[in-house]
């Protein structure tokens, strides 16, 4: 549901700036803006053909026979304290390190490179509209 929702979000945009919207010509005009429609593509996979409300990527833990991290809690800030488990089995499994994943690490190259203002993650469980506590660290 989430791309979908994304791709409908880019399409609304570009037809009101079409028409002439000023509230979508502000934000073309004024602003660079990128879309990531999917970070998790072999979670995404996952989550549609065997458990619809899978959150995490499926690379393996060692040692364990649960897979995947939750790629949200794999960020070096405030790595996996609060809201955050330490249990590979918790669908909130936070990973053995903070940007362990290659996922994320791209994802944190991509922002700081780009230099962006704001961050937004759309998710489609809970109907939330999550943002970042704070930037990435730089290295």
């Amino acid at each position: 549901m989430t791309p979908l929702v994304v791709v409908y979000v880019v399409e609304r945009l570009l037809a009101e700036y079409t028409v002439g919207s000023s509230s979508a010509r502000s934000i073309l005009e004024n602003f660079v803006v990128h879309f990531h429609i999917v970070a998790n593509p072999d979670g995404w996979v996952y989550s549609y053909t065997r458990d619809r409300q899978w959150r995490k990527n499926v690379s393996p833990n060692y040692g364990s026979r649960c897979p995947g991290k939750d790629l949200n809690r794999q960020f070096d800030i405030d790595w996996c304290k609060v809201g955050a488990s330490r249990d590979p089995c918790s669908e909130i499994y936070c990973g053995r390190s903070a940007m362990s994943e290659v996922e994320v690490q791209n994802i944190a190259k991509y922002v700081e490179d780009n230099n962006f203002l704001l961050v937004i993650d759309v998710h489609q469980f809970g109907q939330l509209m999550l943002h970042s506590p704070g930037r990435i660290k730089r290295q």
